[in-house]
């Protein structure tokens, strides 16, 4: 039952079949035939990880890598009650839960989500970049930080009340029409309707 449990270092890896090899420090630097590494999910190890071999008492030196463990090299980067930490690379891509917040975290450089349908729900929702794009079909709403450009066939707005404050508002088009019950135009300094 000694040699059921060992702690080795991967050496080598098969990454189209699973496998890896681990050598053995304890025991002359012999290394271990391939074993598949144990996972319900696909994610290799790195070579010089430390790891747990578990053997079969069969004799035929068949077993399975469990994984990788905490040791003085390789500490929790994060760490708590309640919390799920997965370090996707060494970059700072990650997926973080906080129980204690309810708090769901993914980061990295580029996130791709694809979907027949997509549905986004929440009292609060916050987009924010340097620059933003949102598009469907012909239509889109760009903003690189200082300006918005929505760009559309037709793009209808309906408010109780529409609100525009800036210093200068400029409307250019071929036709415009203004349909209202009552339209009030005034300039406290000066007013002009110039065809």
């Amino acid at each position: 039952m000694k040699d059921t449990i060992r702690l080795g270092i991967i050496s080598a890896i098969d990454y189209e079949k699973g496998l890896v090899q681990v050598t053995y420090p304890d025991r002359e630097n012999a290394v271990s035939g391939k074993l598949p590494y144990f996972s319900h999910h696909y994610e290799m190890p790195e070579i010089n990880d430390k790891v747990v071999v578990l053997y079969l008492t069969n004799g035929n030196h068949e077993g399975f890598v469990l994984g990788k463990y905490y040791h003085d090299e390789n500490m929790p980067i994060k760490q708590g009650q309640g919390i799920i930490h997965k370090p996707l690379n060494k970059n700072g891509s990650e997926i973080l839960y906080e129980q204690n917040k309810d708090s769901f975290h993914l980061q990295s450089n580029t996130i791709t989500v694809d979907g027949k349908t997509l549905k986004i729900n929440g009292n609060q929702i916050t987009l924010s970049s340097d620059n933003l794009s949102i598009s469907g079909g012909s239509s889109s709403i760009k903003t690189d930080g200082n300006s918005i450009k929505i760009k559309a066939v037709e793009a209808i707005i309906e408010a109780d009340s529409i609100v525009l404050n800036s210093p200068n508002i400029t409307l250019n088009g071929t036709n415009i029409k203004l349909n209202a019950d009552s339209i009030t135009l005034q300039g406290k300094s000066e007013t002009k309707v110039i065809a």
